[in-house]
């Protein structure tokens, strides 16, 4: 019996934020079995939130890392997302954001350290049985952005991303579903 090959996308491809977008938004529908950054396909939590993960690749929003709203007990989440985008739409985004009260954080690429990832700003997104499990609030380095994305990406793809603002949100509500999710995909329609 033989096994099924990989479906695997070609992120060479990709000479935008845009074609990265598009790339981020068809692993995500199943098109592929791994992304850059991630060796193996999305979540089953990440069905729960398809639609507006689609709508923000399809924007211009590279997410990178993403969770729904879970209220449930001994588990809790807080709607989160952590993304790449060019200034205009990072600034868009944020004001909408903290606007409707959610908890906003944007790094310039002139902002972000060179070579270690800081952890200066750590805010839990998922309790397990009431301690913290998940943080969010890592601003990564230029370094770790060229070696975790860099063998999969062309130069021009590369440099697209080196270029782009790091953009990270999260309801501090623990359990809500919807609000992050429907200012963000408000703000791109």
């Amino acid at each position: 019996m033989t096994r099924p090959r990989p479906r695997v996308l070609d992120w060479t491809t990709a000479t935008s934020l845009a074609d990265l977008g598009e790339l981020t938004a068809r692993y995500l529908s199943g098109e592929a079995d791994a992304s850059p950054t991630y060796g193996g396909p999305p979540n089953a939590e990440t069905a729960e939130i398809l639609e507006p993960l689609l709508a923000l690749n399809h924007a211009g929003l590279v997410t990178h890392w993403s969770q729904p709203g879970v209220p449930t007990e001994g588990w809790q989440q807080r709607a989160s997302v952590v993304g790449y985008c060019t200034p205009d739409l990072a600034i868009r985004l944020a004001e909408s954001c903290r606007t409707a009260g959610l908890d906003t954080t944007v790094i310039a690429p002139s902002d972000r350290p060179r070579w270690r990832t800081s952890f200066a700003r750590r805010v839990p997104v998922s309790l397990r049985n009431g301690e913290e499990f998940t943080w969010l609030g890592a601003v990564e380095s230029t370094h770790a952005l060229r070696r975790d994305w860099g063998w999969a990406l062309a130069p021009t793809g590369l440099a697209a991303l080196l270029d782009a603002c790091e953009f990270t949100v999260h309801d501090p509500e623990w359990g809500r579903k919807d609000l992050l999710w429907d200012t963000l995909t408000r703000e791109i329609h």
